[in-house]
């Protein structure tokens, strides 16, 4: 009777120190998954577009982009934009990263990024000199980095700026929180 008595005892501090073991191990695993934070993702995200400043045929603007989320998240410049009519039909769009790889900047809850957005308004190469050098845009759909497929119900921004010219190009500067 002793016997068995102790094998359970024994039992029982194994299981006890498998469970210790265990809960230690998802601590870590807990405490690396928060060193290392996700994507911002477009659903927790507010996105607006803040007009900065003009001249000499060129228009600025903040591209600002908000962690609603209640988690840290990361976030580069590697955002993909989308002119779209007032119907959502896709209008000519560029983008210009900066040059080498994307920055990425952590993002804490409630915290904003900033990329900076320039745009020409004169018209260049083959488009016309006697009207609008592109279609005027309704919206300006943003696609966050690090997400499955574009998400257009997401993230879309009402474009106040006129036509984008040089087919719609836009140059992005790097990422700053």
């Amino acid at each position: 009777m002793r016997t068995t008595r102790g094998l359970r005892r024994a039992a029982g501090i194994g299981a006890l120190g498998a469970s210790m073991l265990l809960a230690g191990q998802t601590a870590a695993l807990a405490d690396n998954v928060k060193a290392k934070p996700g994507w911002c993702q477009y659903q927790l995200s507010d996105v607006t577009l803040k007009p900065t400043d003009a001249g000499a045929g060129h228009r600025y603007a903040d591209l600002r982009i908000k962690n609603k989320s209640n988690g840290v998240c990361v976030l580069s410049a590697d955002v993909k934009l989308q002119l779209r009519d007032a119907k959502g039909k896709a209008l000519p769009t560029r983008v210009v990263l900066p040059p080498g790889k994307p920055k990425r900047v952590k993002l804490e809850p409630g915290q904003t990024a900033v990329i900076k957005v320039a745009w020409g308004v004169v018209p260049t190469g083959d488009e016309p000199v006697d009207r609008p050098c592109q279609p005027t845009p309704a919206t300006l759909d943003v696609d966050l980095p690090g997400q499955a497929k574009p998400q257009p119900k997401f993230n879309v921004v009402k474009w106040k700026a006129g036509p984008v010219c040089n087919k719609g190009t836009f140059k992005l500067s790097s990422i700053t929180a």
